[in-house]
């Protein structure tokens, strides 16, 4: 019997308004959001058909199942794959973290290898998930646990990126695209397009290479995609001071000034449709682009691309294989 097992590990989204309360009071660390906060976040969540939509409910799932069919495709055997939350409304939910561990134990595997859907690494983020599997692990002192902090290197990462950016380019019916000479390999430029590449932001204390590596990811995929101009901009930060920026806001201020018509978003350090894309991307992004007299864009989110997945496979295949 093989004896290794994937531990995909998700953010966690809630199923309905009721777990809207606990989902925020696990996020903030055991603050329960106030009656005011609630409310304007459930506002968020039914603006974007939540309540009523499966698929959004279930991402992490599809993203699971497409990943265990690439594993299968590059190892041929079955390698199980367990879907758990980083926030859930209960630990008894049967995708807390602490039930899922406790499920692969009772199924016979010894050795784990876990992966955060996020692709680049923070201390913040990745390392929320990688501290609270270790609390949950040490209780098995015989499991072998092995945690894959980024992937964004895998060059599936990039080409799905490149491909979504050429769909988005084809299929805008206005589009003025027009091709670039300045390399071979890139395709189309217009001066008054603007990309604006993001990731959700994190404390600058703790931020380390994150956004080196956000830089480094963002200008190897534009340069191959043509864009003339670019930048990278951060977003989703709780108002306070310390987190690390530029701001979505800012960059978009900055782009208007710089004469931008069409501002085309590329949320590329997010994964799937959520909140944070569909609410504080599709529609607050929009609303600033539109009121600066700006078309607004954005490129398709991965969900359960299988080019995309095959990112996540080839990380954990290399870890498997070491």
């Amino acid at each position: 019997m093989n004896n290794t097992a994937i531990l995909l590990l998700s953010f966690g989204t809630p199923s309905s308004v009721e777990d809207l309360g606990p989902y925020v009071t696990s996020i903030r660390r055991g603050h329960a959001p106030s009656d005011a906060e609630l409310a304007m976040l459930a506002e968020r969540y039914t603006s974007i058909g939540q309540w009523n939509n499966q698929a959004l409910q279930d991402m992490a799932l599809r993203q699971g199942r497409v990943l265990q069919e690439q594993l299968q495709d590059k190892w041929e055997q079955d390698i199980p794959v367990y879907v758990s939350y980083l926030h859930v409304p209960s630990e008894t939910s049967s995708f807390s973290m602490k039930e899922t561990v406790a499920r692969m134990v009772k199924d016979g595997y010894s050795r784990i290898v876990a992966i955060v859907t996020t692709p680049f690494y923070s201390s913040a983020g990745t390392g929320d998930y990688e501290r609270k599997l270790q609390v949950i692990t040490d209780e098995y002192p015989s499991l072998q646990v092995e945690f894959i902090q980024s992937w964004w290197l895998q060059p599936s990462f990039a080409y799905y990126w490149m491909k979504a950016i050429d769909a988005y380019i084809t299929n805008t019916e206005d589009s003025q695209w027009q091709p670039s000479d300045s390399h071979e390999d890139i395709p189309y430029s217009t001066k008054d397009t603007h990309f604006i590449f993001s990731a959700h932001s994190v404390p600058e204390e703790t931020a380390g290479d994150y956004k080196d590596n956000i830089e480094r990811a963002a200008t190897f995929i534009a340069q191959r995609s043509g864009m003339a101009n670019y930048r990278v901009a951060f977003q989703s930060a709780p108002p306070r001071p310390g987190w690390l920026g530029p701001s979505i806001e800012t960059a978009i201020e900055e782009v208007l000034k710089e004469g931008a018509k069409r501002i085309v978003f590329i949320p590329f350090g997010f994964v799937s449709d959520h909140v944070e894309i569909l609410h504080d991307n599709d529609v607050a992004c929009r609303h600033l682009v539109e009121a600066g007299n700006a078309i607004y864009g954005r490129v398709m989110m991965p969900n359960d691309n299988s080019l995309f997945i095959e990112a996540m496979a080839s990380a954990i295949m290399e870890r498997i294989k070491k």
